[in-house]
């Protein structure tokens, strides 16, 4: 409910320093927004209008993407232990993502599992979905 106060009568209460006027709700109106929608190669729809309202982006920014499984995910990766011929030296550098289920660790070497961006294996006994 609204509460509407003319002015004349706000200013008479004022002046005569009545204070234990208060209001109980507050109207905040916000313009009606246009639902923007963006559609992928493979047209599904995807709702921008809180991205482009609340943060600024630009429609003509979003990259529609390549679509669901355009990259594939690495599957049973082949992996070497710390004695095995090839695996790097402390002095090297080498970027991995690291992941583990129990005292089953694994680290992917990113040069490896650029091109495929998930890995899909079992660690331990869970299914596991390694994302980069």
């Amino acid at each position: 409910m609204t509460r509407h106060v003319p002015f004349a009568l706000l200013l008479v209460m004022v002046a005569s320093g009545f204070t234990a006027c208060s209001f109980s709700e507050t109207n905040i109106v916000e313009p009606p927004r246009n639902r923007i929608v963006i559609v992928d190669v493979d047209d599904k729809e995807w709702d921008v209008t809180s991205a482009v309202y609340d943060y600024d982006m630009a429609v003509d920014g979003f990259h529609h993407g390549l679509g669901k499984d355009a990259i594939p995910p690495l599957l049973a990766p082949s992996l070497i232990s710390v004695d095995d011929e090839g695996f790097p030296k402390p002095e090297e550098s080498f970027p991995v993502v690291g992941t583990g289920v129990g005292d089953d660790v694994r680290a992917y070497g990113i040069r490896d599992i650029r091109r495929f961006e998930v890995v899909d294996e079992v660690i331990g006994d869970a299914p596991v979905a390694v994302a980069y």
